[in-house]
C-alpha cells in the first residue's frame, strides 16, 4: 500500500523505564492525529483542498485558511472586533519564497490586497459582519498556485 498524499502526524512519547537492564522492554505512548481536509494533488506541500472555520467555543473559531484561497473564509463578527491569536504555518507564494503569517518583509505596496502589509501575510478585512481571511497577494493573481496553510484561532 502505497503513501502517496497520506497527510496528519504522529506524536510520540518515550519512557525509558532502566538504562540497564537485560532486557529490551520500554514504554511508549503516542497518538495519532489526522487531518481534517485531502490534501490538493500535484503540490510540494499538503494544502487543503478547502478553507475550515470550527468554533471552539462562543466567539472562538480555529481557522484552516489554505493559501491557494482569496477571501476564502469568514467568521462571524457582529462587533468588528476579531483578534487572530496563534497563528501559524507556511504559506509558499512561490518554490523559493515561503513565509509564516507574519509575512515577508515591509509593506506590500500598491496593486496587493492590502497594501499596507508584508506580502505573504495573513490578513483580514470585515464586511457586513463577518470577518474575512486570505494571504496577502497582488490582486486578482492566480492564488490557485499557491501552496501549504495558515491557522489562526
Amino acid at each position: 500500500m502505497s503513501g502517496i498524499n497520506n497527510s496528519g502526524s504522529f506524536t510520540v512519547t518515550v519512557a525509558i523505564e532502566r538504562d540497564r537492564v537485560e532486557s529490551d522492554m520500554f514504554v511508549v505512548d503516542s497518538s495519532i492525529v489526522f487531518s481534517k481536509w485531502a490534501c490538493l494533488p500535484d503540490r510540494a506541500h499538503c494544502t487543503p483542498d478547502r478553507p475550515i472555520a470550527e468554533e471552539k467555543s462562543p466567539g472562538q473559531f480555529h481557522v484552516i485558511l489554505p493559501a491557494s484561497s482569496e477571501w476564502s473564509i469568514s467568521v462571524p463578527d457582529a462587533e468588528g472586533t476579531a483578534a487572530v491569536h496563534a497563528a501559524e504555518g507556511t504559506v509558499c507564494l512561490s518554490p523559493n519564497a515561503c513565509v509564516g503569517p507574519q509575512g515577508l518583509g515591509n509593506a506590500a505596496g500598491p496593486g496587493y490586497l492590502a497594501p499596507d502589509k508584508p506580502v505573504g501575510a495573513l490578513i483580514s478585512k470585515v464586511i457586513n459582519g463577518r470577518t474575512y481571511f486570505s494571504v496577502n497577494h497582488r490582486k486578482g493573481a492566480p492564488f490557485r498556485d499557491h501552496e501549504d496553510i495558515l491557522r489562526s484561532t
